[in-house]
């Protein structure tokens, strides 16, 4: 072989390699059509899955990116929907709304169809959480179930509705069995886990962290509500939007927990 084309073909190749890998798979909800796109970067793991709901929360995907594509590690699977937070659709003519991170419980997702929606018969309205709870059913059967640890990325705005202070003493106290504040870190930037031992190493490493009350946690019907309830280890990297810097520290000590675990 030609040396010079065997040198291009050999940096083809490993260009080529290097890569990351995309997927899509497509849903339905009532007139609507939701899409999952599934990006793994190098030596992929089944057992581990890195996930984004908000499709409006983009720090958490350009942070999860970088840190993904220089591990040469595992999948990010992103919900995407026309790009914006909330999933819409219509049912029987009528307009329903609801929040893709409220979908993985029945009653999360009445509760949030109702906060969304406008009003309409009850007939209705029980053909539209059908349609949402069999969405979420596709959700999680696809990409939760049986997963030996799953990362959800998410970012807030500054200061309220929601921080680590929330779980102190605030609207999601009732919540958390458990709270590690550090008063050097901005309360937007935390972790929120079903695990104890999750807990415990993110704890020690200085980190914002509250611990999920698995047993008598709000059904919201949030992901952590399902992974909690069916003993899936949970973790959610919150950060505040733009802080780049922050969530891909955080990504990075969850790469660590992995490795030391052998998970």
């Amino acid at each position: 072989m030609n040396p010079i084309f065997f040198l291009l073909f050999t940096l083809f190749v490993l260009g080529t390699a290097a890569q990351p890998v995309v997927s899509i798979k497509k849903d339905t909800v009532g007139t609507s059509t939701v899409t999952y796109h599934t990006t793994c970067f190098g030596k992929t793991d089944s057992s581990i899955v890195f996930i984004n709901v908000h499709e409006n929360e983009n720090t958490s995907v350009k942070a999860a990116k970088e840190i993904l594509a220089a591990a040469k590690r595992y999948c990010l699977v992103q919900l995407k929907f026309r790009h914006i937070r909330f999933i819409s659709f219509t049912h029987k003519g009528k307009h329903f709304t609801v929040d893709p991170n409220r979908i993985f419980t029945s009653k999360g997702a009445a509760a949030s169809l109702k906060k969304n929606s406008g009003g309409c018969s009850e007939a209705i309205f029980a053909g539209a959480l059908k349609a949402v709870n069999r969405l979420g059913g596709n959700y999680t059967d696809s990409f939760i179930t049986h997963k030996n640890l799953v990362v959800a990325l998410h970012n807030n705005t500054d200061g309220e509705p929601l921080s680590i202070i929330s779980y102190k003493s605030g609207s999601e106290a009732q919540n958390a069995k458990d709270v590690h504040m550090n008063l050097q870190q901005d309360p937007d930037d935390f972790f929120f886990t079903t695990e104890k031992s999750i807990f415990n190493f993110l704890k020690q490493k200085g980190f914002n962290v509250a611990l999920q009350d698995n047993e008598n946690v709000l059904d919201d019907g949030s992901l952590s509500v399902y992974a909690g309830k069916n003993n899936i280890p949970y973790i959610n990297i919150e950060a505040q939007e733009n802080h780049v810097a922050e969530q891909k520290k955080m990504i990075e000590a969850v790469l660590e927990f992995i490795a030391i675990k052998h998970l």
